[in-house]
């Protein structure tokens, strides 16, 4: 695998996670994981996700919030609330 390829699979995973655990834009995941083209990002997310980042996003909530309690922090990230 070259170096490139290892990176790029890097910022998709971090990409992801960011989409699950916090409500930053989409823009502002693509920038923070240095996805510097639009058009590349949501290209490569669907090649490795099978579905478009803001689609992801609305999968991973709708299902996650079903299963488990949230909670939402000042700073926008999604935590898990153990049930009691």
């Amino acid at each position: 695998m070259s170096l490139a390829k290892y990176v790029k699979i890097l910022r998709l995973n971090r990409a992801r996670e960011l989409l699950e655990t916090t409500f930053l834009s989409i823009k502002q995941i693509q920038v923070i994981t240095g996805m510097n083209d639009e058009s590349h990002f949501f290209r490569d997310f669907k090649r490795a996700y099978k579905l478009t980042p803001t689609k992801y996003r609305e999968v991973f909530v709708d299902t996650d919030l079903r299963k488990d309690s949230v909670e939402i922090l000042p700073t926008g990230k999604i935590v898990k609330v153990a049930s009691k």
